[in-house]
């Protein structure tokens, strides 16, 4: 007998437990036959976040489902039409929808992540990377002595994969486990990214991809710019990006090769809300089927 997080179970009667009505995947595959209508506030999830329940219904749903989400966000730049906390409401975003998918808690977001590289961006901050690390795995030792035994960190911070990998390194038991599931580093969401952006660039990039996203999730954070106010700077190259992270990831140089950060668009050019909600629908999809298999776990390993 194995203990599996299972969709549409609802933790209680807290304020967020109401069932979850219809299948992703149903959603996902009837994306193309629906006319895109939604707003902003229209795509809040009923998700199951630690904060809204008290110590007796968390020990309760442990026993049932062991699992939790955990989203990490950051304080940076993604570009000059973009407000400073894009990545964290579209983190949290994903957070809340896998978390009503699975029926399973989220722990609320972490706002800051270790990107201090993006310090010459006004606004921008992060913390030192053992700083965060150290950070997390106190965090997840809580949560794995109260019973929890697979937790995922989600992350959209561009050196995720930096400190997630060390933190998942830590916790590689066999019944319990953390896994790292970070966008800017999947090469799926970049393909998905080329393939909406349609635009005939070489390969797709995860910083449109926010972008895209922002547009349906938080479209009040999306700025388009004024002719007048676009420097028509180039957009960003990968190789460029490569060398300036293998030497050092100096912050004044990255102003100076990035003036506009990682996504420069001129205006008209950014992506709008129904390619960030086709985006959004299919990108979500390739988190459940990853995360499915990872919240399962045998019976004689809970407590």
């Amino acid at each position: 007998y194995r203990s599996v997080a299972q969709p549409g179970s609802a933790l209680g009667s807290g304020p967020r437990s109401r069932r979850f009505k219809s299948s992703h995947s149903d959603f996902f595959l009837s994306l193309n036959s629906v006319t895109v209508s939604m707003s902003c506030s229209e795509t809040h999830f009923a998700s199951l976040n630690l904060v809204d329940y008290t110590f007796p219904q968390i020990e309760r749903q442990v026993n049932k489902s062991p699992f939790l989400i955990l989203p990490v966000g950051g304080i940076e730049p993604v570009g000059p039409s973009l407000a400073l906390g894009v990545i964290n409401i579209v983190t949290e975003r994903f957070a809340a929808a896998l978390s009503e998918h699975f029926s399973v808690i989220t722990a609320p977001l972490v706002p800051i992540g270790s990107t201090i590289p993006f310090k010459a961006f006004g606004g921008s901050a992060g913390v030192h990377r053992d700083f965060l690390v150290n950070f997390l795995m106190d965090c997840c030792n809580c949560w794995f002595f109260q019973g929890f035994k697979r937790i995922i960190i989600l992350s959209l911070s561009m050196d995720a994969m930096e400190w997630g990998r060390e933190v998942a390194k830590r916790f590689s038991g066999e019944n319990t486990g953390v896994r790292l599931m970070t966008l800017q580093e999947d090469e799926r969401f970049r393909r998905l990214c080329h393939v909406y952006e349609n635009s005939g660039a070489s390969a797709g990039r995860s910083e449109w991809g926010i972008a895209a996203l922002a547009a349906y999730l938080c479209p009040d954070s999306v700025r388009v710019l004024s002719p007048d106010e676009d420097r028509s700077s180039p957009r960003s190259l990968p190789e460029s990006f490569r060398q300036w992270h293998r030497r050092g990831k100096d912050p004044e140089k990255m102003r100076k090769l990035f003036p506009d950060a990682l996504f420069s668009e001129s205006p008209g050019e950014l992506p709008d809300e129904t390619t960030g909600k086709l985006l959004f629908a299919s990108t979500l999809q390739l988190l459940i089927d990853d995360v499915t298999p990872f919240f399962t776990v045998e019976d004689n390993a809970s407590r």
